[in-house]
């Protein structure tokens, strides 16, 4: 090409078409038996701004690709990823690679990267890399809706050591559970929101007294009580009601391990977070301690309870 604008050209990211965009004059492609190569780069701001990509809202500063045999082996995408809804936060990408569909695959992230709150949960994240699950549609799957998977460091108010996880997110900032993620399983085994718990949790009593919690489950966020926010990517953002959960055992003197439903809030090295125990409840027979998926929605209460309720 002679000289930048000199051509047109459409590309798409996700759901969104960009049409007749201006090319630089570095474009160029080459098409073999193993595929397309090539450098595609539009005219600087002619691809900005703030868009809706399958459901998330991204601010693109720039759009420049790069391909090898149909692979996508660098990016010039960057901007940032705004999560509304339940979690509110967002997070500034160097990076954006796409998938054999043009749909958002991996972003790369800055090499430091600071704690993000999730709003609805108080809780405390730091992300560490971002996926998007996209239902291997690469694969001939069927169209699913895309989810974030967001790798990341976490805590849990009351525990001390920082925890990993590997965060479902949907567009309207909800943590997706296991049930709600087996079209994903192909392209993320065993994915689920939970955080994973040491096998001994210290805990200060009254007057000087120790105790230790042995967890028997993972600690899950719960599920958000208000109604569905509406189907659309920026909702207004929940009340701040939630809280993690976890079933455990405790120590406790003349007598047997008492079962503990622990709730609490998800905030590093906190030890003055208000700190709930139940004594978890029955369904079918079956309780935390007793099933592996006992409460698959992660609710963190009894059918049809509030948590003050239980808490009561």
């Amino acid at each position: 090409m002679a000289t930048d604008g000199a051509l047109l050209a459409s590309c798409r990211l996700g759901n969104v078409l960009f049409a007749d965009k201006p090319l630089r004059a570095c474009c160029k492609y080459y098409v073999r038996a193993g595929g397309v190569s090539g450098l595609h780069q539009v005219l600087r701001g002619s691809i900005a701004g703030t868009f809706i990509i399958d459901g998330f809202k991204l601010q693109i500063d720039r759009y420049r690709l790069a391909y090898l045999s149909n692979d996508h082996v660098d990016s010039g995408i960057n901007g940032t990823l705004n999560v509304g809804g339940y979690s509110r936060f967002s997070q500034e990408f160097d990076k954006l690679f796409l998938n054999c569909f043009g749909s958002m695959k991996r972003l790369q992230l800055p090499s430091v990267t600071v704690k993000k709150r999730l709003y609805y949960w108080d809780a405390e994240v730091r992300p560490l890399t971002m996926e998007f699950a996209n239902g291997d549609e690469c694969a001939g799957g069927p169209p699913t809706p895309k989810v974030l998977v967001m790798g990341c460091e976490a805590w849990v108010s009351h525990v001390q050591p920082t925890l990993a996880a590997r965060l479902a997110i949907a567009p309207d900032g909800r943590l997706l559970p296991k049930k709600d993620l087996t079209a994903y399983l192909a392209e993320f085994p065993d994915l689920d929101s939970v955080l994973h718990l040491p096998g001994s949790i210290p805990l200060r009593g009254p007057q000087g007294s120790n105790y230790s919690l042995v967890p028997n489950t993972p600690a899950y966020f719960s599920l958000p009580t208000e109604p569905a926010p509406p189907e659309n990517p920026d909702p207004p953002a929940a009340l701040p009601n939630g809280f993690l959960h976890f079933a455990a055992k405790t120590d406790v003197a003349f007598f047997e391990d008492l079962r503990v439903h622990v709730q609490t809030s998800g905030l590093q090295g906190n030890t003055t977070s208000p700190l709930h125990l139940m004594g978890g409840w029955d369904a079918g027979g079956q309780t935390y301690w007793t099933q592996a998926n006992f409460d698959p929605d992660r609710a963190g209460v009894p059918p049809g309870a509030t948590k003050e309720i239980y808490r009561a």
